[in-house]
């Protein structure tokens, strides 16, 4: 299946001091609550949800040159926009999981959203960049997995990943890499220190289980066992690295970084994927999850 390419261009921030023109902020407010009042009401299919992705994104880009100049005022409601566009985005992200024309104007949308709250500039909401950029990884992780052949959802995914380690990944610490946007305004504290643990067996009925699938499931149960134990292993040992960097105001490489989120992320799309008896799609995330896991050797040690 040919992939169209998403490109993120580049935000501008106008210096001007004219009148924002129409505020485009409080006309996609209202849009939003539109969508989420129509999507709780059932009124949408897969055509209206791409229709959206696209005025999300043309509204956010139509914000863009004013964002800057934005006062306590703006910057309130644009924090409660973006809680409203990503309840949004997260909703029709698993109504339409399985349809990869809405999957991909999703994962446009995200991903121009981490552009825009990136942006320098534009810092009122300092967690919205790396849970935008997470999304767009999540999802066009999904569907390479679905599509494990299509070089430009490679392509797509390598550039993601390492927008994504540039946004949750400052100062040598990690802040607001998960896909939970939170209420507090900001500026973020650096992820509290936890205890690694590796990532559970989930649970699954197996005596409900065809032959064919049981087969699976052994094959496919002992994969993430080793999996789990490895990627756990280079978790452990990077956080080691990154602590001794940060004692020498230094920090880990952006690649290793982007390596290290997608090494995580695709261990956690396998387990969504064994609890909903794909066996198929598991395996090729576990087998990619290993894939990451191999290019952080060189600073791993193993």
């Amino acid at each position: 299946m040919l992939v169209r390419s998403v490109f993120f261009t580049g935000l501008l921030l106008a210096t001007a001091s004219a009148q924002i023109p129409g505020d485009p902020q409080r006309a996609l407010y209202g849009d939003v609550t539109q969508y989420n009042t129509q999507l709780n009401a059932g009124h949408m299919d897969s055509a209206q949800v791409i229709a959206n992705a696209n005025r999300l994104m043309n509204g956010y880009r139509g914000m863009a040159p004013y964002a800057g100049r934005y006062g306590p005022a703006e910057i309130e409601q644009n924090r409660l926009l973006a809680r409203q566009t990503f309840d949004y985005l997260a909703r029709v992200s698993a109504m339409y999981a399985s349809d990869p024309a809405v999957m991909q104007a999703l994962a446009g949308t995200y991903g121009y959203l981490g552009s825009f709250y990136a942006t320098p500039g534009i810092n009122f909401y300092p967690y919205a960049a790396p849970v935008a950029y997470g999304w767009a990884n999540r999802l066009t992780r999904s569907m390479l997995l679905r599509d494990r052949g299509n070089s430009q959802l490679e392509a797509n995914l390598q550039r993601l990943g390492m927008s994504w380690a540039a946004a949750a990944y400052v100062n040598g610490r990690f802040y607001g890499s998960g896909y939970g946007l939170p209420d507090m305004a900001g500026p973020p504290p650096p992820e509290a220190p936890v205890v690694l643990v590796p990532v559970p067996l989930p649970a699954v009925n197996a005596e409900k289980f065809t032959p064919e699938q049981a087969g699976h499931w052994k094959e496919l149960h002992e994969q993430f066992l080793i999996t789990s134990k490895k990627v756990h292993e280079a978790r452990v040992l990077l956080e080691q690295l990154g602590a001794r960097l940060r004692s020498q105001n230094m920090s880990l490489n952006q690649v290793d970084v982007a390596a290290a989120l997608m090494m995580q992320g695709f261990l956690e799309d396998s387990v969504t994927l064994i609890q909903a008896s794909q066996f198929e799609p598991a395996k090729e995330a576990l087998t990619r999850a290993e894939y990451q896991r191999t290019k952080l050797k060189s600073v791993t040690g193993r």
